[in-house]
């Protein structure tokens, strides 16, 4: 029996995403192709390129332009990886790659908005996220089987 490395659990979202590098002959591409998995430190994708092992590349998960809200955080639509490993499927490749830095970490405190440079708003630190949300939408169970039933 294996030993599960992985440090964050696979969310299986089909993603649609363009996908930027260098191929084994050198070629520089921009692809459009999906990932069909995705944790916050890496993702399983599909190429039609041949890629080599530990090269380079970025993903962007294309977005409608979307209006600044000066409450909202700054959005990485970029992410960095390498190719950890591949699998030849004969008409495409997937591919394991590992982002340069995971996309979540450990967790902060909110800084309260007046702390803010310009702002005067009072604190969000006590907003309870599962009071604010949907009641549908409040808990996500981790259930693998759960998350596995989403899939189907």
């Amino acid at each position: 029996m294996r030993t599960e490395r992985r440090r964050f659990d696979r969310l299986p979202l089909r993603i649609p995403l363009f996908l930027r590098g260098v191929d084994k002959n050198g070629k520089e591409f921009l692809d459009f192709t999906l990932a069909v998995n995705l944790s916050a430190g890496g993702a399983l994708i599909v190429s039609r390129r041949s890629l080599a092992c530990g090269s380079r590349l970025f993903l962007e998960i294309p977005t409608p332009p979307l209006p600044h809200f000066p409450v909202t955080r700054a959005t990485k639509r970029t992410l960095s990886a390498r190719v950890l490993r591949g699998i030849n499927k004969h008409t495409f490749s997937l591919y394991a790659v590992h982002f340069a830095r995971p996309l979540i970490g450990k967790r902060r405190r909110a800084k309260p908005l007046n702390a803010r440079a310009g702002s005067s708003h009072g604190m969000l630190t006590d907003v309870n996220p599962k009071a604010a949300a949907p009641p549908e939408t409040a808990v996500i169970p981790k259930d693998p089987q759960f998350i596995r039933g989403l899939a189907a």
